[in-house]
């Protein structure tokens, strides 16, 4: 996937608007629309800034993860989200699959 349509698809994902996402990671809103519709490519810097500003890692932002990778970081990325008791109900049922899933092989 191209990164213009990452970007758009994150942003629109998170939530957020263009003028949002601009304050978010100290861009311009026409920054951000002008990679969205491909007119350019973001530096290095720009990556990291974006990436921050929408909770992603650089590598999902440019599209170098598969779709499964990606739901497992969407998943993880939320988690933060969720209350400290919610957080330990997770982890306390993955310890449990991951016991019987043990025991099975």
């Amino acid at each position: 996937m191209k990164f213009r349509n990452t970007l758009k698809k994150v942003r629109i994902r998170r939530e957020l608007n263009m003028t949002e996402l601009a304050q978010r990671s100290g861009l311009l809103p026409s920054h951000i629309s002008n990679y969205e519709k491909g007119y350019r490519l973001p530096s290095f810097s720009t990556i990291i800034a974006l990436s921050k500003a929408l909770q992603v890692t650089s590598d999902e932002l440019l599209g170098l993860l598969t779709d499964h990778i990606n739901s497992q970081c969407e998943l993880f990325n939320n988690i933060d989200n969720l209350s400290s008791k919610h957080r330990e109900i997770i982890e306390d049922l993955v310890l449990v699959m991951l016991n019987q899933y043990n025991e099975k092989n």
